[in-house]
């Protein structure tokens, strides 16, 4: 994975897709780390990544999770917009097929 530094965004090449995540002030995209709880555990992660560029940087498959923020159901449709901030408590359920 490879990053590309912007004022403004964060171009992050994973697998030869090109994500665009917006960074809040050069630092937030200069390898600051925050600590979120993910799943239960304390998770040090880059700082300013949204909801979409957290799940490319932990290598989950968006379209098979859902995700909750803060204890609310995060939607799809902003996980783009959506920044994960420093202390959040961050669950990815994978969905299971089966019956």
């Amino acid at each position: 994975m490879k990053a590309e530094l912007s004022a403004m965004n964060v171009a992050v090449f994973l697998g030869g897709a090109r994500r665009i995540a917006p960074c809040r002030g050069m630092l937030s995209c200069a390898g600051l780390m925050i600590e979120i709880v993910l799943n239960g555990e304390p998770k040090q992660v880059p700082s300013g990544l949204t909801v979409a560029a957290l799940l490319l940087h932990l290598g989950v498959d968006p379209a098979l999770v859902a995700v909750e923020l803060n204890r609310e159901l995060s939607r799809k449709a902003g996980w783009d917009q959506t920044i994960v901030p420093a202390g959040a408590t961050v669950e990815i359920v994978q969905f299971v097929g089966g019956g």
